[in-house]
């Protein structure tokens, strides 16, 4: 059965929405739990109506006017976007992963805050870097390369020209595997500090037993850890912006992944 002329573009829409919309629901700051399914929905509706004159004559010759024989189709694009907006949680996971970290030497674990856009138990110390970074995410204007890479991959992977390979999962184990490397990085100075003060607690037991040495190191390690901390900022904030900034390359890789 051939669809009426009026609504000859809808699956050609439909396709684009779903793309959008996946990407909205699983990249970090907008598709949080915290921000309502209305305003996502409505921010996905816009982008695709925007997104639709431009993209959209490129691959509608794809996609089939007869039946539902498009239907298979939405569930790669809801893979394409899914995994655009996976990649881009997964540098905002990097930095959660360092406030942990840094959070657990400065023996700061039990003090935790509830996470608002996960509802969950995170460390102060994770939770500030994560709303730092989501501050960097916004300042760079990381968020227009997201929509030009959004553009772009009706590109290099239009509908139903997606193909998972063995190569798709080489190059998310290789993200994920750098990303955990920049966690490391970020929490690295604190965590050599808590060393250094923990050694010299260490001797200072030593040399003057009659000093309550646990009534001074947990004050005096959470004094140095936010001091450290404090101090290496401006090269947290560098490699969370160098994260970000490089954001174009990595979508590019894994989205060249898919085809």
């Amino acid at each position: 059965m051939t669809l009426p002329f009026a609504f000859a573009g809808f699956p050609v829409f439909l396709l684009v929405f779903v793309r959008v919309a996946a990407i909205l629901g699983t990249m970090p700051l907008l598709g949080e739990a915290a921000v309502p399914a209305q305003v996502k929905a409505a921010m996905a509706l816009l982008l695709s109506l925007l997104l639709y004159p431009l993209v959209g004559d490129g691959f509608a010759a794809r996609v089939p006017e007869a039946g539902l024989a498009w239907v298979p189709a939405l569930v790669m694009e809801v893979l394409v976007g899914g995994v655009i907006g996976f990649t881009v949680r997964l540098i905002t996971a990097a930095f959660e992963f360092a406030g942990e970290v840094a959070g657990y030497v400065l023996g700061l674990s039990l003090a935790q805050a509830v996470d608002p856009q996960t509802h969950l138990q995170v460390p102060i110390v994770g939770q500030f870097l994560t709303v730092l970074g989501f501050l960097t995410f916004l300042s760079i204007n990381a968020h227009h390369v997201l929509i030009a890479a959004l553009v772009q991959s009706f590109s290099f992977v239009p509908p139903f020209g997606a193909a998972v390979t063995a190569g798709f999962a080489d190059v998310l184990v290789d993200q994920a595997f750098d990303l955990f490397r920049l966690g490391l990085q970020i929490a690295a100075p604190v965590v050599a500090a808590m060393l250094l003060v923990n050694v010299a607690m260490g001797i200072v037991s030593r040399a003057v037993p009659q000093m309550h040495v646990m009534l001074v190191a947990m004050p005096l390690t959470i004094a140095v850890g936010f001091i450290v901390l404090g101090i290496s900022l401006p090269f947290i904030g560098s490699a969370m912006a160098q994260a970000y900034g490089g954001l174009d390359q990595t979508l590019a890789g894994v989205l060249g992944s898919l085809r």
